[in-house]
């Protein structure tokens, strides 16, 4: 992360378009983690919560992100 870099980059990175209410275009991956950045596990978690977002919006019911991987 450079100098300059703050935590509102990677919120501002994580903001679906065209807004919060109508969101029809979302973010994910290793870039938009404040602490995981260019890691797998910052990738996949963004991943798991953008999917959760997804699935309210279209009104599915996921499993959540802490229930994944165990039973």
């Amino acid at each position: 992360m450079g100098a300059k870099t703050r935590a509102s980059d990677f919120q501002a990175l994580r903001q679906p378009l065209p807004s919060l209410e109508n969101p029809r275009l979302s973010f994910a991956g290793e870039a938009t983690h404040e602490t995981l950045y260019g890691t797998v596990e910052g990738a996949w978690l963004t991943a798991l919560q953008e999917a959760e977002k997804l699935s309210e919006v279209l009104g599915y019911n996921l499993k959540s992100a802490d229930d994944v991987g165990g039973d």
